[in-house]
């Protein structure tokens, strides 16, 4: 497989694992009244935004999301 494409496919998978890990943490801090929010993906996104480089991050997971959907198009195409 291409090496391209390997990379593209973890980018894909880190950024969605982040996504996941940032709302899992909201909803911890949530549950033990610790100053977090009930948070959905909308709201995760509301959150990094608020953040210093809030821009910047957003900006990095929706590369990295992009290149997720292209590895599962790829996925979908051809038999990696």
């Amino acid at each position: 497989m291409d090496d391209k494409i390997v990379k593209a496919a973890r980018t894909g998978f880190a950024a969605k694992g982040i996504v996941y890990l940032v709302t899992g943490v909201l909803a911890f801090l949530t549950a033990f009244n610790l100053g977090g929010q009930k948070a959905g993906k909308l709201e995760v996104i509301d959150f990094l935004e608020r953040q210093p480089f809030g821009k910047f991050i957003l900006v990095a997971l929706g590369v990295g999301l992009c290149c997720y959907a292209l590895w599962r198009f790829i996925q979908s195409v051809q038999d990696p």
